[in-house]
C-alpha cells in the first residue's frame, strides 16, 4: 500500500504523456515558425524539423490554454502566428529582389556585361515578383482597381 501512494504522489508532480506530447509538438512548431520567419518554405521547415504536416495542421487549429480559459470556440492564437511568420517571409523575399538588384554585373573578357548574366537576373527578379503577388495579391499583385462615383457634367456649345 505504501508503494502505490507514493507512485500516485509522483504521478501528480510530474507531466502526463499527453503534456509532454503537447510541449514537444509546441517547440517543434515554434522552430518550424522561426524557419519560415527566416525564408524557408513551410514544407523544407517540417521536413528540417522533423514534424508532419498532419501534426502541423493539428497544432494550428488548437486551442491555446489562454483561447480555453476565455473559451473561444475557434483557434486564432497559432493561426495568427503562422500568418505572421509567413508575412515575415514575403518581406525577407521582397527585400532579396533589391538584393539581386545590386548585385555586381558579370563581365566579358572583352569588358562588357555578359548578356545573359543580364537575362538571368530578369528572370531571378521577375520570379520573385510573380511569386510575391501569388502570397500577397492585395499588396504585390498587378490588379489596380480604382473605384468611386464623380457626376460629370459636359455642355457642348454649337459654332454658327
Amino acid at each position: 500500500m505504501a508503494k502505490t501512494k507514493t507512485t500516485l504522489k509522483k504521478k501528480k508532480k510530474g507531466k502526463t504523456p499527453r503534456q509532454l506530447e503537447t510541449e514537444v509538438r509546441n517547440k517543434k512548431a515554434d522552430a518550424v515558425l522561426e524557419l519560415i520567419k527566416k525564408g524557408m518554405s513551410k514544407r523544407k521547415a517540417l521536413i528540417d524539423k522533423k514534424m508532419g504536416e498532419s501534426t502541423f495542421s493539428h497544432w494550428l487549429n488548437e486551442l491555446t490554454p489562454e483561447e480555453i480559459k476565455e473559451k473561444v470556440k475557434i483557434p486564432k492564437a497559432n493561426r495568427s502566428r503562422y500568418a505572421c511568420a509567413r508575412d515575415d517571409r514575403t518581406e525577407l523575399k521582397f527585400e532579396s529582389i533589391e538584393e539581386d538588384y545590386n548585385e555586381t554585373p558579370k563581365r566579358l573578357v572583352t569588358g562588357g556585361i555578359d548578356p545573359a548574366w543580364v537575362q538571368l537576373q530578369k528572370l531571378k527578379i521577375d520570379s520573385k515578383k510573380w511569386e510575391l503577388s501569388k502570397l500577397k495579391p492585395n499588396e504585390y499583385g498587378d490588379k489596380v482597381e480604382i473605384s468611386g462615383e464623380q457626376d460629370i457634367t459636359i455642355s457642348f456649345k454649337e459654332k454658327s
